[in-house]
């Protein structure tokens, strides 16, 4: 009888991929394209629909991975690459999850991947939603970013510090507890190989300063997609400091359901920028004029 561990890698490779929705169809149209042109309450149905199918994380299929991570090392070696490629915690209709904590997603997966260098380096694509922008503070997300610096050599009040200036200016008190932006920014900062960020809800990123990068001992990174939906103009504000430091290897921005006006916003050239697709955004020639200046190697224009 042909068992499972009788099987070659790369037969055992293709079959774990058909757990991930990502392996299966890399080039997927993503779920906020698909459902433009909907009413809000067509596109909230649509969404809470998605979230029955697909719950947190596509946990189902996580677990699957978990579980063949606990079989056999061999198992385990095949399974985390794609365990750890990407967090993405559900879809929309799944935020309503009661069973697990999407408050501490955040923290929790910093902790690993500080504590695992080899599972940073796995990982490819982060989604950050609104839900796990919801920080408890409790003192666990604290606890966590002094381990990261720690970790990385640096010293803490370094990294807080420009957020302290910028937002807090003269409080003392916002030094003692963490942020969902300084969060995100150890997170980028530990993850060398990371290639495609999104922000699929509008949750903002303004408060990510460029020096606390620079701070983590972060001067560029290697993105090359980004994705905003349902964005309003201080989240491309925010951005501006990401893009910047990704200007080198970007290659395909997506922004959906922007404001008027947002572009003006955006004042960084990304000369290797390939593809940029604006939906639901009323676009002036002044600003189409504007995003043609600054990214003169556009092959898709959408």
């Amino acid at each position: 009888m042909t068992t499972l561990d009788s099987l070659p890698n790369e037969i055992l490779s293709l079959v774990l991929a058909n757990f991930c929705v990502h392996c299966c169809d890399p080039h997927q149209i993503p779920a906020a394209f698909a459902l433009i042109g909907t009413t809000g309450q067509q596109q909230q149905e649509q969404e809470e629909e998605q979230g029955r199918q697909l719950p947190f994380g596509y946990s189902p299929d996580r677990q699957a991975w978990h579980s063949m991570c606990l079989i056999l090392t061999r198992f385990r070696d095949l399974a985390q690459p794609v365990l750890y490629h990407a967090l993405v915690p559900g879809s929309s209709g799944s935020w309503t999850s009661v069973d697990y904590p999407w408050s501490r997603c955040l923290a929790g997966f910093l902790r690993t991947v500080v504590r695992r260098p080899d599972l940073a380096a796995l990982v490819r694509r982060v989604v950050l939603g609104s839900k796990i922008a919801a920080v408890i503070k409790d003192g666990v997300p604290r606890l966590v970013l002094e381990e990261a610096t720690r970790a990385r050599g640096i010293q803490l009040a370094d990294f807080l510090r420009p957020f302290q200036e910028r937002y807090w200016p003269g409080n003392l008190e916002s030094m003692h507890f963490a942020t969902y932006g300084q969060l995100v920014a150890m997170l980028l900062a530990c993850l060398p190989n990371l290639t495609s960020l999104v922000f699929p809800d509008g949750v903002t990123v303004y408060e990510i300063p460029q020096s606390a990068l620079r701070a983590a001992g972060i001067s560029t990174l290697p993105l090359r997609t980004v994705e905003i939906f349902g964005g309003a103009w201080y989240n491309v504000v925010g951005l501006d400091g990401l893009l910047n430091m990704a200007s080198s290897t970007l290659r395909t921005l997506n922004i959906v359901s922007g404001r008027d006006g947002l572009l003006q916003t955006l004042a960084t050239r990304l000369r290797g920028l390939r593809s940029l697709c604006i939906t639901n955004c009323v676009l002036n020639r002044s600003e189409l004029g504007l995003i043609f200046s600054r990214c003169e190697g556009l092959e898709s224009f959408i």
